[in-house]
């Protein structure tokens, strides 16, 4: 009896500990190329320059929105309300229909809407070029900005902002703002620090939360400007998956790495990060090995990564991998 009993508790213990253990199969990216060409989903809760744009577009068809990037009960009242008005199912979540209703062609010889105008505006400065002033007018700087963009994304060069612009405009990935973040790796190059509305507006947050008490917060292994392949990284290729640093006690973690196993490290503060992470409702899971942490149920173990967390961001429509 007692040996049966023994063996059972073994038993268990060995459950436990390889459920604590397992190693998840790491997805594979989308599609190789450039993945960032349609427009992203977005719904309540969402924040970013996306939803920025969609604020100005709904004010440039006469719905009256707040525009301060924020999806709130406000901005899905109005994209309640502007998809009613477009026989569109007024559920509140802006995709690929709702986009299409909301895009207003701009031209560069004709009077234009200046909601529109704002909202291209702001799209431009935000993900290509910071130094586009959102005015409302469709000045000459703005209609280079945009045939350069036009360029640099095979489209036709004419500086007409429609549908197959907008599309590729709104999809286009951003980068996480460096007032609270820095980059290493390659990232520090600018070349791998580029991610969706929903990833980067998470991070922001979460990272904008923690600034004032840790420093900035360490970000590597985004994705390309345009997506595509990253060696060895297929999962980073999507802008929906980020590497970060640990805080370290010294707040240097923009400049050094630490391990969870080492004097430096700073549980405390990496597990403020994590719980703001989570609280952005963004994200989908983090895989980090610290066993403290896996213990609280706030990440989970994965080889590799006792150095850095790995976040999984969510986006709906993507695909399952990064549903919620």
């Amino acid at each position: 009896m007692l040996q049966s009993r023994t063996s059972c508790i073994a038993a268990a213990l060995l459950t436990a500990t390889l459920a604590m253990t397992s190693v998840m199969a790491p997805p594979a990216a989308q599609a190789t190329g450039i993945n960032n060409q349609g427009v992203h989903i977005l719904e309540r809760s969402d924040e970013g320059a996306d939803v920025v744009a969609l604020q100005y577009l709904l004010n440039g068809h006469g719905v009256a929105t707040g525009v301060d990037g924020d999806f709130g009960s406000g901005t899905d009242s109005s994209v309640r309300s502007f998809q009613s008005s477009r026989g569109l199912t007024a559920d509140g979540v802006v995709g690929t229909a709702t986009w299409s209703a909301l895009m207003i062609t701009i031209r560069p010889t004709t009077a234009n809407n200046a909601s529109a105008v704002r909202a291209l505006q702001y799209q431009l400065a935000q993900k290509i070029d910071s130094s586009i002033a959102v005015t409302g007018t469709y000045d000459a700087a703005t209609q280079a900005a945009v045939r350069a963009f036009q360029a640099d994304h095979g489209l036709s060069q004419d500086a007409i902002v429609g549908s197959g612009t907008w599309g590729v405009l709104l999809g286009h990935f951003a980068a996480p703002r460096t007032t609270y973040n820095c980059f290493y790796g390659t990232e520090s190059g600018n070349t791998e620090s580029w991610g969706t509305a929903a990833a980067v507006s998470a991070l922001t947050r979460a990272s904008q939360a923690v600034y004032p008490s840790y420093g900035r917060i360490a970000v590597g292994d985004l994705s390309h400007i345009h997506g595509g392949d990253i060696a060895g990284h297929a999962s980073h290729e999507v802008g929906l998956d980020a590497d970060v640093r640990l805080i370290t006690t010294s707040r240097d973690q923009c400049s050094s790495p630490t391990n969870y196993q080492d004097a430096d490290y700073d549980r405390s503060a990496t597990r403020a990060l994590i719980q703001q992470l989570r609280a952005t409702g963004q994200v989908k899971l983090i895989f980090f090995n610290d066993p403290v942490l896996i213990n609280e149920g706030l990440v989970q173990y994965y080889d590799n990564h006792n150095d850095h967390l790995h976040v999984r961001f969510y986006e709906r429509g993507v695909s399952s991998t990064y549903s919620r």
